[in-house]
């Protein structure tokens, strides 16, 4: 009766889990997707990748988030080569922006966030 009073809490908790992660991925996807989409490859370099180094919820301004981000493109001339930029975008999962200032003090809050990059 144990055992089967303990699979079905860990059943439960793992599904509300799931399903908690599964929202945070469709805003994620919506993130790389977008960025992908507007760095557009031209004859010096291509895209190679996007990827969400680190997130942060913003307590507040919810339901707006951070995300700090690497970009990889493959320069194609006059060597190939691969850069790495790193950035900080929001979004609420709806509009994607790429900074936010406090109006009162002017302060972007990229300078606030992610101190460790």
């Amino acid at each position: 009766m144990l055992k089967l009073l303990m699979s079905i809490a860990l059943s439960s908790t793992f599904f509300l889990m799931s399903a908690y992660a599964e929202e945070f991925d469709v805003v994620d996807v919506k993130v790389i997707d977008f960025l992908e989409k507007s760095v557009a490859s031209n004859a010096n370099y291509t895209l190679d990748k996007v990827t969400i180094l680190q997130k942060e919820d913003l307590p507040q301004r919810k339901p707006w988030r951070a995300y700090l981000i690497r970009v990889d493109v493959l320069l194609t001339k006059p060597e190939q080569k691969r850069i790495s930029m790193n950035d900080i975008v929001f979004t609420d999962g709806v509009v994607l922006s790429k900074d936010f200032i406090e109006l009162e003090s002017a302060q972007s809050l990229k300078t606030t966030l992610f101190k460790s990059h």
